[in-house]
């Protein structure tokens, strides 16, 4: 049985769905999810609401999410306002910008005090681009001056976001992990199939649980879960550490589930493609549904969706893997099943 069948199952064990919301990491696990819940209801029902991660943050935090254009130039907008005659025009500013916007989000994220987060940036960058005996750059001057302006930029920004009901999803985040109150709504919130959980997230989830109106299930395994030195089983026990009630004894579905694992060269990119159609076309393609094609290279997604044969219009999923960004508990991993 796999995680998504196990978790209908318990959805549909709560009874009333109407008041049911079902969070999962992202959307596509929400399709089967729902397949999953007709198969096995076997009759008309009314489905529970399903959400990804940021869909449900938004929807009780409410505020809405701005797109990164706009983002970007309200943020310049901000920047302009403090830099003067002496700012960067806006097409030097976009890549620092987008950077920007990044760092807001995770300091918002991990419930950060900004104004420790931007003085301890800056005087790393001080002390970075200090060189004994010489005298400071024009240059030099003004990159230091954008760095002492990043705690003013962040709180006007955050204040303007706050006024249009908008913003990204750590802001939102951190605005629902503020709130006192248990968001109206729905009578219970089942999270399920989570592996990172930010300190904002973290906080909201335990209020709900404090008022018995959550549930927690993962998807996890004892081969990288009860293994303290497996990099994918990282945030999974940290997680177990956070609700140690919510995990019970971890499944071993790689120790015992078969596996059939071939190697096969195939030197350049597009052999890479019509290897892997080929595969599919001669040994899957009675078993679309339950197929994913994970690309070492994101690149080749393009040739390869030029490749499909015109009768594989929808049935195949496809997966771009690439390394994620590290963050300050380290890089994220994950496992298919």
């Amino acid at each position: 049985m796999t995680f998504i069948e196990e978790l209908a199952d318990v959805i549909l064990a709560k009874g009333d769905l109407r008041h049911t919301a079902v969070v999962l990491p992202g959307r596509r696990s929400g399709l089967y999810l729902k397949k999953a819940l007709a198969a096995k209801a076997g009759k008309t029902i009314l489905l529970p609401q399903i959400f990804s991660i940021e869909e449900y943050i938004f929807q009780q935090s409410g505020f809405y999410k701005m797109d990164e254009t706009s983002l970007l130039t309200l943020l310049y907008a901000v920047y302009k306002d403090y830099a003067g005659t002496t700012a960067f025009p806006l097409d030097e500013f976009l890549p620092t910008g987008k950077t920007l916007l990044s760092d807001f989000n995770d300091v918002d994220d991990y419930m950060l005090d900004a104004e420790e987060v931007f003085t301890y940036l800056t005087r790393i960058k001080e002390i970075e681009g200090w060189v004994p005996g010489e005298a400071e750059t024009t240059l030099q001057k003004r990159y230091m001056s954008f760095y002492l302006l990043l705690n003013p930029m962040y709180k006007m920004f955050t204040e303007k976001l706050n006024d249009k009901g908008m913003g990204y999803q750590g802001f939102a985040s951190r605005k629902l992990a503020a709130r006192n109150d248990v968001p109206d709504g729905f009578q219970h919130v089942v999270f399920a199939g989570l592996n990172a959980v930010t300190p904002s997230l973290e906080a909201h989830i335990n209020k709900l649980v404090l008022n018995e109106k959550a549930t927690l299930l993962w998807d996890t395994d004892s081969m990288y879960l009860d293994n303290d030195q497996h990099e994918a089983g990282h945030f999974m026990r940290m997680n177990r550490a956070a609700w140690p009630a919510a995990f019970a004894q971890a499944p071993e579905y790689f120790k015992n589930s078969r596996k059939t694992i071939d190697f096969i060269g195939a030197p350049l990119g597009y052999s890479q493609v019509q290897t892997a159609l080929k595969l599919i076309n001669t040994r899957y393609s009675d078993a679309f549904a339950d197929t994913v094609l994970v690309l070492a290279d994101e690149s080749l997604l393009i040739p390869l969706l030029s490749s499909l044969p015109q009768e594989w219009k929808d049935p195949l999923r496809f997966c771009g893997y690439r390394k994620l960004r590290p963050t300050r508990h380290g890089e994220l991993h994950g496992a298919f099943r």
